[in-house]
């Protein structure tokens, strides 16, 4: 439920009483004064459902001139009345405020930034330290989401504003955590470990996930709460992808920094386009005819942009991830070759190197094995070049 407060010029009471008796509301009205004009605020109970309609029927009062029109929406949980049923809350919100939302999600103010340079320091922290908890937290604290989603609502509205201004905002919080990741690696010295690879490990299920969270993000965005994007950032996880960018400039990785991009890009788009579908199935659409124009020609762009995006990042993941299965198999073909010939006498075996090439190190109790001979078993086997470091001890 919701309670409306409606503020007019006193002269144009009687319109808005008239539209509100027509859909069998009782309004109560307080009389006040505003810049030396009397006003009246007429305050009444609404199904959440049907709030658009309420206030597309008082904007259509010609009476009233533009400007003149106040409308402030604010939740209330129940409305009993004796001798009817209690009618409860809904989690769901009107169009109209769902553009207020995205309104304020579009931009960022100091506070935000500074939370988002807070989380980016918490984060790179939480990588060095190979802390998941810590980690999670930074993903919580910063506000990068709202941009994201509020671009994507834009897109169905057709608000250019809205999808100007939240792209830019969004691209600047990535950004600014990038860099300031950087700013703050640089003292420490960051070696990539477990936890940074998996991070910026751009996997089979990274399109996917991105877009599952896309939609989550929108139905989310389309409830009362706005903790509940806070919560949906730390599945999306743009903080950590950004913070591992960070890491890998200021240790000048660029095999890390590309693969960490991947991850970012897929994100991003996966988000805008997933929550845009799903604000369509939820039934936005714009208010206008020159929005419904404005509408339909970027959500084509879009669409387009992002669908082209995400095929070309999942044939790159896809053929990572294959380059990656190839070089695992061929380092268990090696372990597997070393252990049968040599059993209990293979004191150890380390494996490096890509689809292209092998250095195998291996010490092993005093044998009598050809090294060359060796070498070549393991390049006939692997189908990939092998440099044999062998060392032998009594």
């Amino acid at each position: 439920m919701k309670r409306i407060e409606v503020t007019i010029p006193k002269k144009n009471e009687q319109d808005v009483l008239e539209v509100l008796e027509d859909r069998d509301h009782t309004a109560t009205v307080i009389e006040a004064e505003k810049d030396g004009e009397d006003i009246v605020r007429c305050e009444f109970v609404q199904d959440s459902a049907e709030v658009d309609e309420v206030i597309q029927d008082l904007k259509d009062i010609k009476e009233i001139d533009s400007g003149d029109l106040t409308v402030e929406l604010i939740e209330q949980k129940a409305y009993v009345e004796k001798g009817k049923r209690r009618k409860g809350g809904s989690s769901s919100i009107s169009a109209n405020e769902m553009y207020s939302k995205a309104f304020d999600f579009s931009s960022f103010d100091v506070k935000s930034w500074s939370l988002i340079g807070l989380a980016s320091a918490i984060a790179v922290m939480g990588l060095a330290a190979e802390n998941l908890i810590v980690v999670i937290g930074a993903m919580v604290i910063a506000p990068m989401l709202g941009p994201f989603m509020s671009s994507s609502f834009g897109l169905v509205i057709g608000d250019r504003k809205i999808i100007r201004q939240s792209m830019v905002y969004g691209a600047g919080s990535i950004l600014m955590a990038v860099i300031f990741s950087a700013i703050i690696s640089l003292p420490f010295n960051i070696e990539t470990n477990s936890l940074i690879s998996l991070i910026a490990d751009p996997g089979f299920t990274t399109v996917p996930l991105s877009l599952f969270v896309g939609s989550a993000s929108a139905v989310a965005f389309s409830t009362e709460a706005r903790e509940t994007l806070a919560g949906v950032a730390v599945a999306i996880a743009l903080v950590p992808p950004s913070a591992v960018a960070g890491i890998a400039i200021s240790a000048l990785n660029f095999d890390l920094m590309f693969h960490v991009s991947l991850v970012i890009l897929s994100n991003v788009m996966a988000l805008i386009l997933a929550g845009s579908v799903t604000f369509k199935l939820l039934g936005v659409s714009p208010a206008t005819y020159y929005r419904k124009k404005v509408s339909k020609d970027k959500m084509r762009k879009a669409v387009a942009v992002s669908g082209i995006s995400l095929v070309l990042i999942g044939g790159i993941v896809g053929f990572l991830s294959y380059q990656d299965l190839q070089e695992s198999r061929q380092v268990e073909t090696v372990q597997k070759n070393l252990d049968e010939r040599f059993g209990q006498r293979l004191l150890s075996s380390d494996v490096e190197g890509n689809s292209d090439s092998l250095e195998v190190t291996s010490v092993v109790v005093e044998s009598s094995v050809n090294s060359t001979e060796l070498e070549e078993s393991l390049e006939s086997n692997t189908g990939v070049e092998v440099d044999l470091n062998f060392y032998t001890v009594s």
